[in-house]
């Protein structure tokens, strides 16, 4: 099937559904709701989600007080009484928890829910209610209306582009900073959270200020207020670009009119300016050595952060679910060597991570991508 225009396999289809509906979900209480209820909860410090799940529940946007989390199964959900469900639901709506969709948007696949509001179980998902799901609040990716001739011309300077064009991230994590450098040829870097300190390297390495629209290899970059990088996406030419709207596993690398692109990541507060990708120098014909390659103490890291431990709420650390790409700090994914990039016969040195908050675009969602 399609999704935004892009062909889903069944095999990741499979991934969204296990993402989205876990066997045993989180319901975020303060300890006065958990006694009132007569639920069992842990401290909220002591639990554990995978990334896929901290972007499901959008765990940046949880209420501090909401200090408890209670974790139940579909078969005991369904047990609870309808009182303490409903409850239930509206404790999370109150503490900021994400995917607690509106009845009214799923009416016609999902057309027996009770009640303004829901969560989500394995039982509810069918292939058309998780297109629906990772469709909401995204834009159609237009790969198919770039001319050949546009992609022929941005494919010295943009190797990667036309591939990443048009495709769904493998899982959480892959953000805006790694797709502008995989497009421009850097490897691995697509499936990486890409920090704001290796992107701001390759930012120096390989462009120079300024840039027109309807030329490919113009990095369109978003900053803040105090100069910190919040979103990233690149020209491809004819008046097309391609970016990836945030860091989260239904967040698609999608190709837009340059004009479109731009309004869709308008953000209060933040400045876009622009500057262009110069080409690498290859020896031999070979790619150069350290081009981007993300190297194995990151990829270690990255599978070491598959569980962590649920985040302390954060006002500054407001993710990516919005259009920026944001939330390329949190903890998983360090990102250490990634660049050493060979640009004009020169070597950059290996980028660290920054620690969470500490950059890359965790900050002012602007609008939030709704589960």
């Amino acid at each position: 099937m399609h999704v935004l225009n892009i062909l889903v396999s069944p095999d990741l289809l499979g991934l969204w559904a296990g993402w989205l509906a876990l066997e045993r979900q989180p319901f975020f209480l303060t300890g006065e709701e958990v006694r009132a209820l007569g639920l069992h909860a842990e401290p909220r410090a002591e639990a554990r989600l995978t990334p896929e799940a901290r972007d499901t529940f959008a765990l940046w946007g949880v209420a501090p007080g909401a200090d408890h989390v209670a974790w139940l199964t579909e078969e005991e959900w369904l047990a609870l009484p309808t009182a303490t469900q409903r409850a239930l639901v509206r404790a999370q709506v109150r503490h900021g928890r994400g995917a607690v969709p509106h009845v009214r948007d799923f009416a016609d696949l999902l057309p027996h829910l009770p009640g303004s509001r829901f969560v989500w179980w394995p039982s509810l998902l069918s292939p058309a209610v998780l297109a629906r799901v990772v469709a909401q609040d995204q834009r159609a990716c237009r790969r198919d209306e770039v001319p050949e001739h546009v992609w022929d011309a941005a494919a010295t300077i943009l190797p990667g582009a036309r591939e990443l064009a048009g495709t769904f991230p493998h899982a959480s994590g892959p953000n805006c900073f790694g797709t502008v450098m995989g497009a421009a040829g850097v490897p691995g870097a697509e499936r990486e959270w890409m920090q704001r300190t290796p992107f701001e390297a390759f930012l120096a390495e390989r462009t120079q200020p300024g840039g027109r629209d309807d030329q490919p290899g113009t990095v369109l970059v978003w900053r803040d207020a105090a100069g910190a990088v919040q979103h990233a996406a690149v020209t491809l030419g004819g008046g097309w670009a391609l970016h990836k709207p945030s860091q989260t596993w239904r967040s698609a690398r999608v190709v837009l009119p340059v004009r479109e692109l731009i309004a869709y990541s308008r953000t209060p507060g933040w400045r876009l300016g622009r500057v262009t990708l110069r080409q690498l120098l290859a020896v031999a014909g070979e790619p150069p050595q350290g081009h981007g390659v993300v190297q194995k103490e990151g990829r270690a890291q990255q599978r070491e952060n598959q569980v962590a431990p649920l985040p302390e709420a954060n006002p500054q650390d407001a993710p990516a679910a919005h259009q920026g790409d944001h939330q390329p700090d949190a903890p998983r994914g360090s990102v250490h060597g990634v660049l050493r990039v060979f640009m004009a016969l020169s070597l950059t040195q290996p980028c660290g991570a920054e620690r969470p908050g500490g950059g890359g675009g965790q900050h002012s969602p602007h609008r939030r991508l709704r589960i």
